[in-house]
């Protein structure tokens, strides 16, 4: 018996036995030549032309075989020729806006020599990105839209999450800021859920939590936001506020390689500054504050060294403010074919601020590839994304530096003689000496995936992701002098320091999924199954040192002795099993259930939650009676949707609920000697768990004519067992906001949402779409336990049962203390000199606790006493109610494109109404400590003697009362805002092609172009938390770009 081929053929030759090796090659080589010819038979050449509704040739649609993966785009007849494998083959035309249409290529009916494609205005054929998946957003259930990407492209973002902002109905985003690298937006999707937990959505880029600011917006292909519980449900714990889905650009199957370059120029300018009163008129209004004071001041030397120009007065705003540029370049090439796709893509962006010493540069990449088989029964999936961010701002920070401008009068001194600084213009004396806060940041993102679908309609997928970020601080405060005089007699040197600070964190996401669909005549029957778990570690360090010896900025110039370190590691993690089963009915009724149950390493005892939810809609439009009606001639598509659903939310600040926090740097008293030890600082909770929130959706979606589409829905959304840490008597530890986390209160949002889309092609290929959203939201306060109202020590913010969370808490404003509120000398005699007056309270009238009133002064109302009636006196205790509201009445949108013959045009305009803003601090308190600036606006309507107004007090400056909080600085922050404006032209075809370029385009536009709003001084935008003058100003951008593609 042989025991190896090799000696198979030796013991033929040996025993003469015929050998049939030479007959089967002659048969394999026929049979293979058989096939050859075959194949080669069944290839052939499919030619044509592609036609629009009205008969006209369409350049550029893309002509597809999936099978192949071949490709080629129609020329400017509308000519086509592919060759396609054999009858079976698919072969696809797409053009944006117009219905893909799919055919087989032996499909008897199929007249490929004229293609006609047909306009797509049905909105609802649109594809939304839902939980570990996609939907029909005409078979969807839940609450959730899609972000036109399209419209974003253009627009000079530098933060993904202000592509949110006006283009969802019931998305409120407010950005934070106009400083480069931290204009981001707060997101909150329905209302806010939670008083001390995190109230911003879950986000996902490609399927990997993450930072929505950290994802350059040009690399977005969709972006999905799930609004209602069920749509939500399957993640879960992380879920209460609403998920955000990002899909970032992947490969196109043409077969060729795609390269695109949009490359951009900007010039920005802030939207609004308030303006100061000039030196002469400061001059006078100061006089005049001393008068009302009871003083003479004379400043008519000072008015004659600034006239003769002995002295020169100095607009902090004109120095230290300016236009600044920015400019973007965004490349991306990607290629796809029957077994591959992939993108690689490089973004820098470079923005100067518009307050000098601040600046922000980012360099990102990202690198998407998939691998198929030939069958498509196998792939695997490889995600590579990273970003650098380098980002400056003023050496002790933009608010401290803005707060001093404001702080700076005309007669402050900006620089001396000998070139020194003064004390207000100490921070651009911090540039010019290398003082700066620098912060470097880095991450790195990647994440594998592999799937295969063993027998038909079933896949099992499998992915693990990893995401590393450090972020280094560095606060540099160099030791320069300032100068108390013109002629720097006087010198002070600053107090200097360096501060380090570097945080490095390291996640990892672990998820197993197995998803089965089949159809059976008229039932779709949809399952999922899956298991996840998610770590999380960071490790932060600090170290300090101050009294710098030169103006490096390092540790080792610092005096030793000053030195002061600290360092800290936390870690969590989640592990979660989730599910989902939908099943519809010959496309009319709509049944979905979903289920996650989560575990986290916050919670001790009670680790583990169930999130359920389920939904079920009904499309009337499909029922035979109403196809029979009149009514269909003009309504396309009616769907009726309900769903309910609980989320769960664990974002809290502190990750071992359980376990009390013990600090090592107290002290203990023995026998009069201080002795270093560790105390409790924070209590602990074993039974703490979820915060719970649960949601009940109803909408409906109906398409009008083929071109309109309405969706509406109302919700009603309430949370329950809220993590808040609740006051406790200060005899236990020592600190009375120490107490632990505990399941406490509730708190309701309810709200209206519609979206009304219009979308039209005419027959001169001229098209218009329109899409108006409108939000009503209304936030209340339920229960807090027994512990309303919770007041913030530093905010005028309160949490109070039966009013919006978060507040504006303060004294009423009931007018203006007049003349007559006093009594002086002499019986009140009106010929007694203002200087000479001593005032005295009328006895009728309410005394503050705050302050020495005077005539012209804010007057407040006596609401209480400690016995529920008014007593006379105004104080924190009794006194103080809400004064104003930060959730808006109703939030609008409107969004407006045009296009013709290469021309295209957009609008988007924004308004929000009903909203309340805090503001104060310096400027909207003149003479803030006595030297700072006077708001121009302030006065013509400051109170006199002459105008004895009860809406506006006199200028003047009283250090008890400048942090007095009031209704007085409560503004109406409603606006109307023409948030984007932009033109472009796209080359023709005709002329690109001569250049092998496949497009040229350029464009034009405005952000933040034009405001419409009562709210005086400053930009209405900004978060309702920040409540001080000193905010960095939102910015205006004149932006130039261009389009290329390859």
């Amino acid at each position: 018996m042989p025991r190896s081929d090799g000696n198979h053929h030796r013991i033929n030759q040996i025993t003469n036995k015929p050998t049939y090796e030479p007959m089967k090659k002659i048969y394999s080589t026929l049979v293979m030549l058989f096939l050859i010819v075959a194949s080669m038979a069944q290839i052939r050449e499919i030619k044509g032309v592609v036609h629009d509704e009205n008969d006209k040739p369409m350049s550029g649609v893309t002509v597809y075989v999936p099978e192949t993966g071949a490709g080629t785009i129609t020329g400017s007849q509308g000519n086509y020729s592919i060759k396609v494998p054999g009858p079976k083959a698919e072969i696809s035309f797409s053009f944006m806006g117009y219905k893909t249409l799919k055919l087989k290529a032996g499909d008897p009916k199929a007249k490929f020599d004229i293609i006609k494609l047909s306009p797509d205005n049905l909105l609802f054929d649109e594809v939304v990105v839902v939980g570990y998946g996609t939907q029909k957003k005409v078979n969807l259930l839940g609450s959730a839209e899609n972000v036109s990407v399209k419209d974003l492209e253009n627009r000079p973002l530098t933060s993904a999450s202000m592509a949110l902002q006006g283009t969802i109905a019931g998305i409120d985003v407010v950005q934070n800021s106009g400083q480069p690298g931290e204009d981001q937006g707060s997101i909150r999707i329905r209302g806010v859920s939670s008083i001390e937990n995190v109230n911003e959505p879950l986000v996902l880029i490609d399927g990997v939590e993450g930072d929505i600011n950290l994802v350059n917006p040009k690399d977005i292909e969709s972006m999905s936001v799930l609004k209602d519980a069920s749509s939500a449900a399957i993640y879960g714990n992380r879920a209460a506020a609403g998920v955000v889905l990002i899909t970032t650009k992947s490969g196109q199957g043409s077969g060729k390689l795609k390269v695109t370059y949009n490359g951009s120029f900007s010039l920005q300018e802030a939207t609004a500054l308030p303006e100061p009163v000039k030196v002469l008129e400061y001059l006078d209004l100061k006089e005049e504050m001393f008068l009302y004071n009871g003083e003479i001041k004379n400043f008519d030397s000072d008015r004659e060294k600034y006239i003769s120009g002995e002295r020169v007065s100095v607009n902090y705003y004109l120095r230290h403010f300016r236009i600044a540029p920015m400019h973007d370049h965004y490349l991306n090439m990607s290629m796809g074919g029957k077994n591959y796709n992939g993108s690689i893509s490089i973004g820098y962006g470079k923005q100067d601020g518009v307050l000098k010493g601040t600046d922000n540069e980012k360099i990102s990449f990202r690198s998407n590839t998939s691998m198929y088989s030939n069958n498509r029964k196998f792939f695997a999936t490889l995600n590579l994304s990273g970003y650098r961010k380098d980002m400056t701002s003023t050496a002790m920070g933009t608010n401290q530096t803005i707060q001093d401008i404001h702080r700076a009068g005309p007669t402050s001194i900006f620089k001396a003689y000998n070139g020194l600084y003064g004390f207000y213009g100490r921070h651009m004396g911090q540039l010019e000496a290398g003082g700066r806060t620098k912060n470097i940041s880095n991450q790195l993102t990647a994440k594998i995936s592999v799937g295969i679908e063993p027998v038909k309609d079933l896949k099992i997928q499998g992915s693990f992701a990893t995401v590393y970020f450090n972020s280094r601080n560095d606060q540099f405060v160099a030791p320069i002098y300032t100068v108390g005089d013109l002629y720097g007699d006087v010198q002070n040197k600053v107090a200097s320091f360096i501060e380090i600070k570097n945080s490095t964190t390291l996640s990892t996401t672990t998820e197993l999924t197995a998803t089965y669909k089949k159809r059976i005549k008229r039932h779709d029957i949809s399952a999922l199954i899956g298991a996840s778990q998610y770590w999380w570690r960071n490790e932060w360090e600090m170290a300090r040192r101050d009294n710098m010896s030169s103006f490096t900025p390092s540790l080792n110039m610092g005096d030793p002795a000053t030195q002061v370190n600290d360092n800290a590691i936390n870690e969590r993690a989640t592990r979660s099993l989730f599910a989902r089963i939908g099943y519809s009915f010959d496309d009319r009724y709509l049944f979905e259930v979903n289920a996650r149950y989560d575990g986290s390493s916050r919670f001790y005892n009670k680790k583990w939650g169930l999130f359920p939810s389920v939904a079920a809609g009904w499309r009337i439009s499909e029922e035979t009676f109403f196809k029979d009606t009149g009514i269909s001639n003009y309504i396309d598509n009616l769907k009726l949707r309900v769903s309910w659903g609980r989320l769960g939310n664990e974002y809290i600040s502190s990750n071992y609920t359980g376990y009390p926090t013990l600090s090592t740097d107290s002290y203990y008293d023995f026998n009069g000697t201080q002795v270093a030890g560790a105390a409790i600082t924070s209590l602990s909770n074993k039974d703490t768990s979820w915060e719970t929130s649960e949601q009940t959706n109803i909408g409906i979606d109906i398409g009008i004519w083929n071109r309109f589409s309405l969706t509406a829905d109302i919700f009603y959304k309430k949370t329950t067992d809220m993590l808040m840490k609740l006051p406790i008597p200060p005899s236990l530890i020592g600190n009375v906001n120490g107490g632990p986390y505990q399941n406490a209160g509730s708190m309701e949002n309810k709200g209206l949402e519609l979206t009304l889309n219009y979308r039209q092609t005419y027959r001169n290929k001229m098209y218009f779409d329109a899409t108006f959203t409108t939000s009503f939201l209304r936030n209340k306060v339920l229960d807090l336990s027994g512990v309303s109202p919770v007041i913030n020590a530093s905010l005028p913010i309160v949490h109070m049962e039966g009013a919006p969370v978060g507040s504006f808490y303060g004294y009423r404003m009931a007018g203006v203390y007049q003349f007559d509120d006093f009594s002086w000398q002499n019986n009140s005699d009106p010929s007694v000199p203002l200087e000479e007056r001593v005032y005295k309270l009328k006895e009728d009238r309410p005394v503050p606790s705050e302050g020495s009133p005077r005539p012209g002064d804010l007057k407040f109302a006596d609401l209480s006493g400690p016995d529920g009636v008014p007593d006379g006196k105004i104080d924190l205790d009794y006194d103080r109610e809400i004064i104003g509201d930060p959730f808006p009445d109703v939030s609008m949108s409107l969004n407006l494109n045009w296009g013709w013959k290469g021309i295209d045009f957009n609008m988007f305009w924004q308004t929000v109404l009903g909203r309340d803003m805090y503001n104060q601090g310096p400027m909207v308190v003149p003479f803030y400590n006595d030297n700072g600036n006077v708001w121009k606006e302030m006065v013509d309507k400051r109170w006199t003697a002459d105008n004895p107004t009860n809406s506006n007090p006199r200028l003047n400056y009283d250090s008890k009362t400048a942090n007095t909080r009031s209704s007085y600085y409560i503004f109406d922050a409603s606006f109307l805002r023409l948030k984007n404006i932009e033109l472009g032209y796209s080359l023709p075809e005709r002329w690109t092609a001569k250049l092998h370029m496949s497009k040229i385009r350029i464009y034009a536009g405005i952000q933040n172009a034009w405001t419409l709003t009562n709210f005086p001084g400053w930009d209405p935008e900004r978060p309702s938390t920040n409540i001080a003058s000193e905010v960095y100003p939102q910015v205006r951008i004149y932006n130039f770009g261009l389009n290329i593609g390859f």
